[in-house]
Formats: structure tokens, C-alpha cells, sequence
């Protein structure tokens, strides 16, 4: 068995770090948009292996590496003049670029809205759908509204949010499964990533902006390019990420941002905005529209909501942008879902997350009844009900009761989709007295709304005829 740890030598840190500021100058001179990146340009990084029992260089070389012939690199790398045995715990550095690759492959794992994709070389766009496969060279794009989760070879998680362009410049895993090597190009829009930290050795993922380059292995974090204002804002949730831009290389830890805009110097990194105080908002909702409301966060400007169906949101019902500590949800299906809520600060920077569970559980809405009208008298001993119909009711329940409490029902009915009701002809006759009505709509689910305010009817005996007597 032979396991990769993930920690790198200073050598390799080193040379990745000059790779990435090389990066960062080409992009600030206008190239990064039109090079893809061949491994020669990155240079070697280093990866440390650690030797297990029954180990040999050769059995390393020829499951590991590209070619069984760099089995004698590999011990002048190491300074290893006598290679058996190797003792277990024996730590190898093994270039990156040595590593047997293959192509990995992207699948799409939610799609919300508008998204499409452009083929590697096709001009076309074809709508992205759940289960797509992409590949390296395809461009995303994500309209008003819309986002698209993707999943890597890796377990890594990418949610390309709303109005987005991001491109796969770099899609590859070793050919024993060990380590894996990723690359997205974010040309505008925002980007949310989950790169599994447990994973060993922890995958490399890069996220590469006009301004910057953002690296992490294993961490939570968020990047958006600001094609307007020409700005990377990158946030870390958990772990830490590298972050490099004009000529400048800084360590982003969890809770902090950074922001790096064209032709200005890396900012330091700043604590991220508090978490905002959800506590007050409700976790059952039976009535819409409602309104999510809770207390502004210190320093922020905006504030960004997002719903899913769970607390992984990599499935983004809801995302957006307000101005005010407020939402009013007005349409969501019945069923259990996540909210997740933040303040964005004056650079736009995005803060902690604040996440509650609630369900949705609305009924439809109960009839308004218009006939007969209530408070009015009548010697009709089978009347008319008549009620406004209710949008998305496929069914009505009637009630007629002696009383206002409905202690004395003397009719408990369920209609069709009508909107209206009359005693039949086979039903006993009303006798005179007050009568109370009220009508519950049904769905298509067949959950039944509250019932309507009860409404009055007299029915009050016929005037007494007057006979002619003989007289007359």
C-alpha cells in the first residue's frame, strides 16, 4: 500500500509559489485569457510520499509515475544511495509533474434556471442540464437567477452562481486515483467551493481570476471577479487558501477576505463581517407571502440570502442580493429547506454565514363567500352558496351549521371544483331559522385550507296568506 501525505517540501511550496506569481503578471499584461496551461509552464511541486512496509522504489516507480525509468531520478532526488531496504516512514519527495495523469472528467449535479455551456472549440451553446458531463476547455455560463453546481473527480463541489462565466482550464487526476489536480478560470461572476480537507493527500484546486490566483487544499471559500471593477474578492470560510496577484503572496486563514483589484498592491486580509442573528426567524411557515426579517450587521452595506433544499447548499433555490436586512418569500413548494444569510461589507467582501432549517407548510387559502349575503333574510328553504373561487384549488368543503361556533352541523359536504352549492331536491327543506356557512378549499395534494368566516342566513317562514271568507 503506498499513501500520499499532504504536506509539501519548501522546495515545492517555493516553486509553486513563483508558478503562481507568474501567473498573476500574465494576466496583469493581458495574456491569461487566451493561454491554456501546459504542465511544463507550472514546474515541478513537490509531494511528499510516505514509505509503508513491504515498499520498493521500483514497485513505486512503476504504479506512480509517468515512465518506470525515472526509478533512478527518483533516488538522486532523494539522495538515496542505497535503496533497499526502505524503512517504512521514509518520506520521498515525487515531483507533480513525474505523476502518471489521465483526464478527469466535471458532472453537474444541480441546475437552476438559465446555464449553458460551450463546448471545448464549438461556438454553439447547449443548455446544461443535471448529469451533464464536461471536460476540459468547456466555458459555463449562468444568466440572472440561475446557478450550477458541478462535482470533480476529487469530491470538490463548485456552486457557479447567477450571471457567471468560468471556464475548465485544468482537469486531472493521477492514474491510481491518489492525487488530483484542478483548474477553473473565473472570468466574472461568484463562485462558492467545497474542497474536501480529509481526502489524502488533499487535492489541488485553483481558481484563476483577471487579478489573481486563488489556491486551497481542502477549505470552504468563495471568489468573485468583478469584471466592472476589476476586483477578486476571495472569502474563507474554513482552512486556508493562497492567494497571489501583482507580484504578491498572502495567506488567507478562516473568517478573513482579501481583495485584489488591477494595478493595486494585494490588500492585507480583514476579518470577514459577523454572522447575522437568525435566531428570531420562524422555523414553520403555514401562510405566504412572508417576510424573513432580522437585525442589520455591524458594517454591512448589503446582505445575500440563499434557500436550499439542505444545509449543503450546493442546490441554490433562492440567491439573492438585498439592500436590507429583509426578504419576503412569496412562493417556495411545501417541504424542508435551508436558509443561509450574510452582510457583504464596502468592499463587497461577503461575511459569515448564519444557516437555520425551517418548513414549508402552507395550506391554500380559504374562500371569501359571496351568496347568499350574510345578515339577510329569505323564505328560500334551499339556497345558494356561492364563494370566490382560490387559485390552485381543485376541490371545496361546505359546512351549514345552526350555530356560529359549528357545534350544530346539520350539512358537512365536499364539492367539486365548482363554486357553488345548492341543497338538492331530495334533501330535507330548511326549516325557518339562522343558519351559519363557511367553505375550506382543497389542493391537489389534499391538504384543506381553514375554513372561511362564517357567514348568516335567516330562513324565515313564507308571509301567511289571507283567505276570502264567505262573507267576502
Amino acid at each position: 500500500m503506498y499513501t500520499l501525505q499532504s504536506k509539501a517540501s519548501n522546495a515545492g511550496f517555493a516553486k509553486s509559489t513563483i508558478r503562481k506569481l507568474c501567473l498573476a503578471w500574465l494576466f496583469l499584461l493581458g495574456l491569461g485569457g487566451a493561454l491554456t496551461w501546459p504542465s511544463v509552464l507550472f514546474g515541478a511541486e513537490d509531494w511528499v510520499y510516505v514509505v509503508q512496509p513491504g515498499d520498493n522504489l521500483w514497485f513505486l516507480s512503476a504504479n506512480l509515475l509517468k515512465d518506470v525509468n525515472h526509478y533512478n531520478k527518483l533516488l538522486q532526488y532523494n539522495n538515496i544511495v542505497e535503496p533497499k531496504p526502505l524503512q517504512p516512514g521514509t518520506e520521498l519527495r515525487v515531483p507533480l509533474t513525474w505523476l502518471k495523469r489521465k483526464p478527469a472528467k466535471v458532472k453537474v449535479v444541480h441546475n437552476q434556471g438559465h446555464t449553458e455551456v460551450f463546448r471545448h472549440r464549438k461556438r454553439q451553446a447547449k443548455q446544461l442540464n443535471k448529469g451533464d458531463i464536461l471536460g476540459l476547455g468547456d466555458r459555463i455560463r449562468t444568466g440572472p437567477d440561475s446557478n450550477v453546481t458541478l462535482e470533480f473527480a476529487d469530491g470538490s463541489t463548485l456552486v457557479v452562481q447567477a450571471q457567471s462565466e468560468m471556464v475548465l482550464d485544468t482537469l486531472a487526476v493521477s492514474a491510481t486515483g491518489v492525487m488530483v489536480d484542478t483548474r477553473v478560470r473565473l472570468k466574472r461572476g461568484r463562485a462558492e467551493v467545497e474542497v474536501p480537507s480529509e481526502r489524502k493527500p488533499p487535492p489541488n484546486f485553483e481558481i484563476i481570476t483577471p487579478e489573481s490566483v486563488t489556491s486551497v487544499r481542502g477549505t470552504r471559500f468563495r471568489v468573485e471577479a468583478d469584471s466592472e471593477r476589476h476586483i477578486t474578492l476571495s472569502e474563507v470560510i474554513e482552512g486556508r487558501v493562497e492567494v497571489v496577484a501583482a507580484g504578491i503572496s498572502r495567506i488567507v486563514t478562516a473568517g478573513h477576505g482579501i481583495a485584489a483589484q488591477a494595478g493595486k498592491p494585494l490588500m492585507e486580509p480583514r476579518p470577514l463581517l459577523t454572522r447575522p442573528d437568525l435566531s428570531g426567524l420562524p422555523a414553520r411557515i403555514e401562510t405566504l407571502p412572508t417576510t424573513f426579517d432580522w437585525p442589520p450587521v455591524a458594517g454591512a452595506e448589503t446582505y445575500r440570502i440563499q434557500i436550499a433544499p439542505d444545509e449543503s447548499f450546493t442546490a441554490l433555490v433562492i440567491d439573492t442580493v438585498l439592500i436590507y436586512p429583509n426578504y419576503t418569500l412569496s412562493s417556495l413548494p411545501n417541504g424542508q429547506y435551508a436558509l443561509r444569510a450574510r452582510g457583504m461589507d464596502e468592499f463587497g467582501l461577503e461575511g459569515l454565514n448564519s444557516d437555520i432549517r425551517f418548513i414549508m407548510d402552507t395550506h391554500p387559502d380559504a374562500p371569501v363567500i359571496v351568496d347568499p349575503e350574510g345578515d339577510e333574510s329569505s323564505t328560500e328553504t334551499r339556497p345558494e352558496f356561492r364563494w370566490q373561487p382560490v387559485k390552485g384549488a381543485t376541490g371545496y368543503r361546505l359546512q351549514l351549521a345552526r350555530d356560529w361556533a359549528f357545534k350544530e352541523i346539520i350539512l358537512d359536504v365536499y364539492v367539486g371544483a365548482t363554486n357553488h352549492y345548492k341543497l338538492p331536491k331530495n334533501q330535507q327543506s330548511l326549516p325557518p331559522h339562522a343558519y351559519f356557512s363557511r367553505v375550506a378549499s382543497i389542493d391537489k395534494s389534499g391538504k384543506e385550507s381553514p375554513f372561511s368566516t362564517p357567514k348568516v342566513t335567516v330562513v324565515r317562514s313564507p308571509p301567511a296568506i289571507d283567505r276570502p271568507t264567505l262573507s267576502q
